[in-house]
């Protein structure tokens, strides 16, 4: 008999809905997310759809109705098509009746099916786990659904293979053969719209979806609707999932899978399928167009006696023409409507059976129509293209025939045209006239003159200025009904003028062309022809034209200089209704910019809307979205070429927004001047938030910025509504100061921008807020105010003898250390006192960490330097004679995680085939940390990057990883042409560091071969020459393949970082490198609860001289049950030596089909090369699921165990001490009287300690353990806090090792 466990709940007598656990089933509550809401009800109709077949009563609770195993032996001996062969209780009464079934049925299946079955026994079903009783479902499902079924997949070697593949990758890659022209990589948000189930029907049955690739994602629960009905109606293909279910975003794969499982194996109910040539889809016809159609059978049926009628508006039978075919399962009929309006087809066989109402339903429209500028205007140029439109549904470039007769000069030869498919599936003809003259265009369908051909087109030969013209006035998309379109004519070498801000001095200094403005004209008519009024500005140079479309439909215009086209007329635009958009945008991205400069904007996105954004310009540029919490989006790009960008902002079904696109005149790149280094500081722009009505104010300073340019500020708040700011000049040339004062509550937005850049990648967001505290900033919430444990102060004295309120008044400090800053760099900010007396300056720094300060006398101050270690809020209090703060204190300075910029050159060898059209990574190593791969995706030098001979330049943003030791290059193997690459060198430059890096390759990057690592030396204080060992090359090392999971694009793992990690039974390790040093890894998971998990667990070392990488540890074929309940799992590391061990990282990827939290209690690293050990305790979950975890977690030698109770044999024996001074404590954490709720704090050091030993440490309240948090402070010392929440003794226990340190236990008063 299984093992028993108490039984929790108790059966109910009041029925319940399907899916739905009782009340009182264990971990029910664990299924009431939406998408264990879906996989519940799921898993019950895929049950009842079986207990169906034999007969069996359905289930309706999955934690009741298996319980006595009754029903769960009736599902599992329908499922084998097998009946037990020892007897059963069918009516259980008794507990020990109900666990004797379900065992019968555990051990059938794994004895018998040969099922695995992991951390379930019959106590689980019989007590209703419910998540453990989905886990068995699934391993059911599994095997019985998507196993073991007929796949339609070749045979051979080919089949072995897929044979090999997991159940979800043989479903995925079935699919994906179904649907080659589909980009199916899941089975969650791939589905959620209908679209793809419409497309896997059809599929199946060609014609009972056709016209799936015209539905609208925004009509996912119709799609599915349709979709899945006529599966159920055709191909027998159960709804074990419903529509909604199916389109819901929280969708989970188990759910989909399940369903989706059933297609493999469908057959079609109906024996005939009817598509239109070219498609599956049934579109509009053309009166006096053939239309063709293919009517086939889907099994072995005879269609010699088929009858088919052709059903016109009226009701009346049409004729038309039968095509033989060889095949009897065939028919060809092809029909020329003569009326428009809906058709019908009806196909009966022998037996009158039909087809699903829809399928046989056509449209049939007007005849053709021709239209476009190569036709309608009297005069085109010579030498320009021009073109016409043909619009006629579903005809084909086959049908259309276009002669161009040419003028009598040449003897009437015929013109070339070219003639493409357009994306509305229309027509389109291109055509460039060679000579002036008239000319005659005939339009031919199917040999047959259409219209008025043929046309009249007029040549002239007078040639125009070279003109350019730009503008949303001429944008074939986004126009609506009552916007100001406005069209602009200029010389092409004027420089830009319209809403770019007034560039930097040097630039614009063209030469301007002696451009007759008068001879410039636009002219454009409304869908009828009819001709626009609009409005002409003759301006110096160029002519601006603005006209206003009253009405939805086609605008056609022309741009004339002296009578003739320019390039680019005429133009189509097609014009919108107005439409009501809650979605709005700001910033300077939207309107100017400089090549190479990153344009910026905002979009605060209506959680209603769905936004896309893609932008047009002279070169393809890549478009970075960032998502903020408040649903916003700052967006950026970097423009690659001047000229005129569009910046389209899209909603919902692809419809611009109000004011898309947006013009963008961008400018070239200009020499010393980097809006970039604008500086910003100041109290309103704290995100600590400032109070609503009073003044506040900032400082801009474009000190380092290079030339002069226009400094725009704009702020903007909650609703929208524009601030004014009052800009002043500051105390030195380059500084502005800049005043504004909040009118109401809620987020602020300010965005600026200098030369018509932004000065950053996205706006200062502060929080305006209803009731201030006293002063002009708010006080900080005690959470913030605890972390203020430590202060630096300088205090300086002054020789004026003047009073000190008034004075320190006339005190003034600016700089970007106000402001801002970086963890790890130096900050700096200046104090002027020229017109105070000789008091005190007091001047604090209060933060996360301890802050040493500089100050040296400057000519015009006194210059502050200090250097933050972390990052988090920092303020800093200048006070004037002891405690008169000076304008503007106290300043809350924000500093952020240190970043830097690196400018990476690659260089393609000049081999043959030497590039790669591959997605190329590089990952940097310095020495305190790795960038992890980054994509190098858009070349600054050229578009088509990685070519032959060619040197590619990167800009890549990371964070700071210090000095650079190694880099690692490698690719994904994807690209049409090829794949193969031969790396010549990367050079790396740290503008921030003064740094250059050269790092030589000399070899192919291929399939066969590993990416490849080189280390570097240090040869001089500015240059890097890396060392590359030649076995990085070694095809005979064994390889593995990580998914890279930003990008779902693969990398190959560099040689000398892993070759393979595997389990200690199987220490089989291959690596034939230089200077590799290997290690020992042992893993204890801890002994609690369903400890153990199934995740993929990695790990990644750090070292003084870099990381390894992210390293996945891998099972052996031994032991592949790895990290199970109090356990240890060994491995061995085959990878470079990192030195000295500071860190660790590991964590798991949050799979597995039965739980993947996994509590970790310690990891013990040994250098086999140095002959150390380090241990680094745990004792935490790594989990995604439970409260306050995290699958990931850094760990740190010598950690401090936050051990809430020294229970049994942990318990510390009073005084027992290692020695007197190898661990040594102090702080006011440890002695005298303490306050409820007040942090104490003391410091431990174990730098004199033996480093084998771990350091434990618990803190016991009067009723219970009091939380610990601990920092490294680094050498060896600790800091250790905690807050008492209630009065009384507590006992604070510190050991080292196995005995208690000197003085431990320490007993503390709080009051």
């Amino acid at each position: 008999m299984a093992n028993a466990r108490p039984h929790h709940g108790r059966r109910p007598s009041e029925p319940r809905s399907p899916g739905v656990p009782s009340p009182g089933a264990d971990n029910c509550s664990e299924i009431l997310a939406s998408w264990k809401t879906i996989q519940t009800n799921t898993f019950v109709r895929w049950a009842n759809e079986h207990l169906r077949e034999a007969g069996g009563d359905p289930v309706v609770d999955l934690a009741v109705d298996f319980s006595d195993g009754v029903r769960l032996i009736a599902l599992v001996e329908s499922l084998s098509r097998r009946k037990f062969a020892r007897r059963y209780s069918r009516q259980p009464g008794r507990r020990n009746q109900r666990l004797e079934n379900v065992t019968l049925v555990l051990e059938f299946l794994e004895h018998e099916e040969k099922i695995r079955l992991v951390n379930i026994d019959s106590s689980d079903i019989v007590d209703g786990n419910v998540k453990l009783i989905l886990g068995l479902m699934w391993s059911l499902i599994l095997h019985y659904s998507i196993s073991d079924q007929t796949w339609d997949e070749g045979t051979g070697a080919s089949l072995e293979r897929k044979k090999e593949l997991t159940p979800k990758q043989r479903l995925l890659s079935w699919i994906k053969k179904k649907l080659p022209q589909q980009d199916i990589t899941n089975f969650t948000s791939d589905w959620i719209d209908g679209r793809n189930i419409g497309a896997l029907v059809d599929s199946i049955a060609p014609g009972l979806c056709p016209d799936w690739h015209l539905w609208k994602s925004g009509n996912a629960l119709e799609n599915a609707k349709k979709a899945m009905t006529v599966a159920e109606e055709w191909l027998n293909i159960p709804q074990l999932i419903t529509p909604d279910e199916l389109t819901d975003p929280k969708l989970d794969e188990q759910s989909a899978m399940t369903y989706l499982s059933g297609f493999p194996s469908a057959k079609p109910k109906t024996s005939i399928c009817i598509r239109r040539s070219g498609g599956c889809a049934v579109g509009p016809g053309v009166v006096g167009l053939p239309l063709e159609f293919f009517i086939n059978t889907l099994d072995e049926d005879d269609l010699s006696n088929a009858t088919v009628k052709i059903i016109d508006p009226a009701g009346f039978t049409k004729e038309f023409d039968l095509i033989s075919t060889e095949d009897t399962r065939s028919l060809c009929i092809q029909f020329r409507p003569e009326a428009e309006g809906m058709h019908k087809m009806v196909v009966n066989l022998d037996n009158a059976q039909k087809f699903p109402e829809g399928i046989l339903i056509f449209d049939v429209k007007g005849s053709v129509a021709v239209s476009g500028p190569g036709l309608e205007w009297k005069s085109i140029a010579p030498l320009r293209e021009t073109y016409f439109e043909v619009h006629a549904d579903d005809m084909k470039i086959k049908d259309l025939e276009v002669k161009i007769v040419q003028p009598d000069s040449v003897d009437k030869s015929v013109l070339h045209s070219d003639i493409s498919n357009m994306p509305d599936g229309q027509l389109k003809v291109e055509f460039t006239p060679l000579v002036e003259g008239p000319h005659l265009v005939n339009v031919l369908v199917n040999g047959v003159a259409v219209n008025d051909s043929p046309y009249n087109m007029s040549v002239s030969s007078e040639c125009a200025e070279p003109i350019s013209m730009k503008g949303r006035g001429v944008q074939p998309s986004g126009l609506r009904v009552g916007d100001d379109a406005v069209v602009i004519l200029q010389a092409n070498d004027t420089y830009p003028e319209g809403n770019h801000e007034t560039p930097p001095s040097e630039t614009g200094k063209t030469q301007q062309s002696k451009l007759d403005v008068s001879s410039l004209e636009v002219i454009v008519s409304d869908p009828d022809g009819a001709e626009v009024h609009g409005i002409s500005e003759k301006q110096e140079n160029r002519l601006k034209y603005t006209y206003r479309p009253e009405r939805v439909g086609r605008f056609v215009g022309a741009a004339t200089y002296r009578g003739q086209s320019i390039s680019g007329s005429p133009f189509v635009v097609n014009v919108g209704p107005a439409v009501a958009c809650k979605s709005r945008v700001f910033g300077s991205g939207l309107h100017s910019g400089i090549v190479g400069h990153r344009a910026c904007f905002t979009v605060d996105c209506h959680k209603d809307e769905i936004i896309r954004i893609h932008v047009n310009g002279p070169q393809p540029v890549e478009v970075e979205i960032k998502e903020n919490v408040d649903g916003s989006k700052d967006v950026s790009y970097i423009p690659l070429a001047p000229g005129e960008y569009a910046v389209h902002i899209l909603f919902n079904d692809n419809e611009d927004i109000p004011g898309s696109p947006f013009m963008v005149d961008v400018i070239a790149a200009v020499e010393d001047f980097n809006p970039t280094k604008v500086l910003v500081y100041g109290n309103g722009l704290s995100e600590n938030g400032i109070p609503v009505d009073e003044l506040t104010e900032f400082t801009v300073d474009t000190t380092l910025a290079g030339q002069d340019a226009k400094l725009c500020i704009e702020i903007y708040d909650d609703d929208y509504n524009k601030l004014e700011v009052h800009m002043n000049e500051g105390d030195w040339a380059g500084a502005v100061e800049c005043q504004y004062k909040p009118q109401k509550p809620g987020q602020h937005k300010i965005f600026i921008s200098y030369g018509g850049v932004s000065v950053t990648d996205k706006p200062f967001r502060v929080q305006v807020h209803a009731n201030p505290g006293s002063g002009a900033v708010e006080e900080l919430p005690v959470e913030a105010a605890t972390m203020k444990e430590v202060s630096s102060q300088v205090t300086l004295d002054n020789n004026d003898d003047v009073s000190n309120e008034e004075q320190a008044l006339h005190v003034k400090a600016y700089g970007d250390g106000l402001g801002s800053g970086y963890a790890g760099h130096l900050s700096n900010f200046v104090v002027v006192m020229s017109n105070c007396g000789k008091e005190c300056l007091g001047v604090a720094v209060d933060g996360p960490c301890k802050v040493e300060m500089d100050c040296i006398e400057e000519k015009e101050g006194y210059k502050f330097s200090y250097m933050p270690r972390t990052a988090g809020e920092f303020i800093i209090s200048i006070n004037y004679a002891g405690k008169h703060p000076i304008p503007g204190s106290p300043f809350h300075v924000f500093v952020k995680e240190a970043t830097n910029m690196y400018r990476v050159r690659v260089y393609t060898g000049d081999k043959l085939f030497a590039g790669t059209d591959a997605n190329v990574y590089v990952t940097l190593y310095g020495e305190i940390g790795d960038t992890g791969p980054i994509h190098l995706k858009a070349s600054r030098t050229h578009l088509n990057k990685f070519e032959r001979n060619q040197v590619d330049e990167f800009f890549v943003e990371a964070v700071n990883i210090g000095e650079l030791r190694r880099i690692k290059m490698g690719h994904d193997n994807t690209g049409v042409v090829g794949t193969s690459w031969f790396l010549a060198q990367v050079e790396v430059e740290s503008p921030l560091l003064g740094k250059h890096w050269v790092f030589p390759f000399n070899c192919w990057l291929a399939k066969n071969d590993l990416s490849l690592e080189v280390a570097a030396t240090i040869v001089d204080d500015t240059r890097l020459i890396p060392e590359f060992s030649q076995a990085s090359i070694n095809n005979s090392q064994e390889m593995t393949v990580k998914e890279f999971t930003e990008s779902s694009t693969l990398v190959v793992p560099c040689e000398n970082t892993l070759s393979t990690v595997k389990h200690n039974d199987d220490e089989s390790v291959s690596n034939s490198g230089d200077g590799v040093g290997n290690y020992r890894v042992n893993i204890y998971t801890g002994d609690k609860l369903f400890a153990g998990t199934d995740a993929k667990v990695h790990i990644e070392i750090f070292g003084e001289r870099g990381g390894t990488g992210i390293l996945e540890l891998e099972s052996s074929k031994k032991s592949w049950n790895k990290f199970e309940r109090n356990k240890k799992s060994k491995f061995v590391l085959d990878v470079p030596d990192v030195g000295e061990l500071f860190k660790i990282r590991i964590g798991h990827d949050n799979s597995g089909l039965f739980g993947s939290s996994w509590f970790l209690d310690r990891v013990e690293v040994e250098s086999k090369l140095l002959g150390k050990m380090w241990h680094f305790p745990f004792h935490q979950w790594l989990s995604k699921e439970k409260h306050g975890c995290k699958p990931e977690a850094e760990l740190f030698p010598h950690q401090i165990v936050n051990a809430y109770k020294l229970s049994g044999s942990e318990k510390i024996s009073e005084k027992s001490n290692v020695s007197d001074d190898s661990v040594r404590v102090s702080g006011l954490g440890l002695e005298g009287q303490l306050s409820v709720n007040v942090p104490a704090s003391f410091l431990v050091d174990v730098s004199d300690a033996d480093p084998g030993n771990l350091l434990l440490l618990s803190v016991q309240g009067p009723s219970e353990p009091c939380p610990v948090n601990m920092t490294y402070e680094g050498n060896g010392i600790y800091n250790v806090s905690y807050k008492p929440q209630e009065k009384g003794e507590y006992v604070i226990s510190i050991r080292w090792g196995n005995q208690s340190i000197s003085g431990s236990p320490f007993v503390v008063t709080v009051a």
